[in-house]
């Protein structure tokens, strides 16, 4: 496949995958963790079949530690502040602001990975940053607004945890496997060290409808990963690449507003996704 409809597969499946987080949290009295604990955990078991059936790959020497090591500690402190996020924001609202990622992916892969930074693509995350502006307008920046600290900070967070994983996938090692690998890190951490984590997990898989809403996720999670990373395979630069993915953006907002009633602010937030997508543009034309 080609890196154009790898990039569409990881665009659409991470999309859905906001959309359905935020419908298994929207009206959940349960701790948020437990929303993220299972998406990861089923994620590293179906990781963990897709690397035994292609075979593991076991040249370490194509492994960097430190940044596997990074990977698992940054993935469970960012899914965090995602599932907060997904309790306090409206998707549409999130989504927007998840944008921000960006500007922390390219940061590190300029400086890491050598990539070129064109004056369009810091026109493009000029847009992006309006976008957000405008997606703030009626509640303003606050430090006391969970609504927008938990997404900036996802966001943050995201971004310099997409770049790591892509400094250590750029030495040759296999995409399933590594994954296999990051992915444990969230429900092992949530696992040992929250209480409020475990006791939610096990509410969840009292639930079927619940738990196959997370096992649902965790699909969609592997699939937008792993595609995303395999385009990054394909010689495209990942700074591009998710810059690009940033027209997920809109999907997620119409999504919200039909499929979760989520009509807030709608015009405003539209008109904040066709800025991004414009800066998305921008960046493409790089």
């Amino acid at each position: 496949m080609t890196w154009q409809l790898l990039l569409t597969i990881s665009i659409l499946s991470g999309s859905a995958a906001v959309v359905l987080q935020r419908y298994t949290q929207k009206n959940s009295q349960l701790n948020p963790l437990g929303f993220i604990f299972w998406p990861c955990a089923i994620a590293s078991v179906l990781l963990i079949g897709l690397a035994l059936i292609r075979g593991f790959d076991t040249n370490w020497a194509l492994l960097p530690k430190f940044n596997l090591f990074l990977s698992l500690i940054l993935w469970p402190i960012s899914n965090y502040f995602y599932v907060y996020a997904m309790k306090h924001s409206e998707a549409s609202q999130y989504s927007i602001l998840y944008t921000t990622r960006v500007f922390w992916t390219i940061l590190v892969a300029i400086v890491f990975l050598h990539e070129r930074f064109p004056e369009a693509v810091a026109v493009g995350a000029i847009f992006l940053f309006v976008s957000c502006v405008l997606a703030l307008w009626e509640e303003g920046l606050s430090l006391r607004n969970y609504g927008t600290i938990y997404p900036l900070s996802n966001a943050f967070l995201a971004g310099t945890a997409i770049a790591n994983d892509g400094i250590a996938l750029s030495h040759g090692y296999d995409v399933i496997s590594y994954f296999t690998l990051s992915f444990m890190g969230t429900p092992v951490l949530f696992g040992l060290l929250s209480s409020a984590a475990r006791s939610s997990a096990i509410s969840i898989a009292r639930n079927s409808r619940q738990f196959l809403g997370t096992a649902m996720l965790a699909a969609l999670y592997v699939t937008s990963a792993v595609t995303l990373y395999y385009a990054f395979g394909k010689g495209q630069e990942l700074s591009i690449l998710i810059s690009l993915s940033q027209i997920g953006t809109i999907l997620v907002v119409i999504s919200a507003a039909i499929l979760l009633k989520e009509r807030r602010y709608l015009t405003r937030r539209l008109a904040a996704a066709v800025v991004s997508f414009i800066g998305v543009l921008f960046i493409i034309n790089a």
